[in-house]
């Protein structure tokens, strides 16, 4: 019997970590093979175990928590209950000099190649970090899991041509439960609470990261005229915080607050889950204005509630594609203004239980990268 320890502990200010492992659960839970051959060992933090106690049945899949005041003790911590649990795999890698150690297979990920594309939103030091940690995975032994081909293509372009064992297995944020209890008094209740009304406004569900590119949304806003009614808001959810510079929150609290627009933007801050996905059930459409993304959860939930999304034309978002979606340039605003105007005139009937149906089978599938892995390894 193999055993794997999932590491699942996260933070507010990366939700799509969360969400990944998440989604990781619910593949490795549908995959026949793995409920045979494997037991996996869950390990979050306290705050987050509602997001992971559906899948646990405690045999094939156990729970525990763990507090960390820094990476290294959570490492530390970490490594303790691989241990215990007798996990011979660990995902993801927790450290490779650990690993190599106690003999442990650590399973590498990275979820994006962002600061390939764009350098200028990291620090010197950070940069040199993230690619020295790139060349270790590259030259290492070890498993490497990426999350789409867009990443492969960007690894095989700016990392390596030669690694073998590198496993493709995209994941599906799993919202079923939580948009199946979604009844319409909660719903109206949440649009209450944040001042918008169903249906009457257009909804924008990332962190507010210079490559979420919230500014195009902005600007587009004031090229709509009179197209979209006055009373219509734009709805953006998130922390406004970037961690990488303070000067890009002040544009956008600038765009914010200027008196153009400032009463038809509505922030939230961060949200719990089932409020998010109330406000995007109560929503007109989505818009996902990206000018990058490892792979986009939010367009996993907009998916299963068979909305309709506007959403930036950047390789990685075609690997979501539906009829459903509609593309722009995300460096055009004058063409999101457009699209905006385009989709908000068309009406297509919503059916969550279809979108349901073709989240579980996605999710079925992407699980055989984690076959092919236990199998190979």
């Amino acid at each position: 019997m193999k055993r794997m320890l999932l590491d699942a502990t996260g933070s507010i200010y990366w939700m799509g970590g969360l969400y990944n492992r998440q989604g990781n659960l619910l593949s490795l839970s549908l995959n026949d093979w793995i409920r045979d051959n494997v037991r996996i060992t869950v390990v979050t933090n306290p705050e987050f175990t509602d997001m992971f106690e559906d899948m646990v049945d405690g045999v094939h899949v156990k729970m525990t928590t763990i507090r960390f005041r820094n990476e290294r003790e959570k490492k530390f911590k970490l490594l303790i209950k691989a241990l215990l649990h007798r996990c011979r795999y660990v995902y993801p890698n927790i450290d490779e000099r650990a690993c190599r150690m106690f003999k442990l297979i650590g399973i590498d990920f990275i979820p994006d190649y962002q600061y390939y594309h764009f350098p200028e939103n990291f620090s010197p030091e950070e940069y040199e970090i993230k690619a020295a940690n790139d060349k270790r995975m590259a030259s290492g032994p070890y498993p490497l899991v990426l999350t789409g081909k867009s990443n492969l293509d960007d690894f095989r372009r700016f990392v390596s041509e030669d690694k073998k064992n590198i496993y493709l297995i995209p994941f599906i944020a799993d919202s079923t439960k939580i948009i199946r209890s979604l009844d319409d008094a909660y719903v109206t209740e949440v649009c209450r609470k944040h001042d918008v009304v169903p249906g009457r406004f257009i909804m924008t569900s990332n962190q507010f990261w210079m490559h979420k590119n919230h500014l195009a949304v902005l600007k587009a806003m004031r090229l709509l005229g009179d197209a979209i009614p006055e009373d219509v808001k734009f709805l953006f959810t998130g922390q406004l915080v970037e961690y990488r510079t303070d000067s890009y929150i002040d544009q956008i609290k600038e765009q914010l607050e200027s008196p153009d627009l400032k009463d038809r933007c509505v922030c939230t801050g961060y949200l719990g889950r089932r409020e998010q996905l109330a406000l995007m059930k109560a929503s007109k459409f989505v818009i996902q204005p990206s000018l990058f993304e490892g792979w986009g959860a939010c367009l996993d939930d907009a998916r299963v509630l068979d909305k309709q999304v506007i959403l930036s034309d950047i390789p990685v978002n075609h690997e979501h594609d539906s009829e459903k979606c509609t593309y722009f340039d995300p460096h055009d605003e004058h063409e999101l203004a457009e699209k905006i105007i385009e989709v908000w005139n068309t009406d297509i009937p919503e059916d969550t239980e279809r979108g349901i149906k073709i989240i579980y089978e996605d999710a079925r599938k992407y699980s055989a990268g984690f076959e092919q892995l236990f199998k190979e390894n």
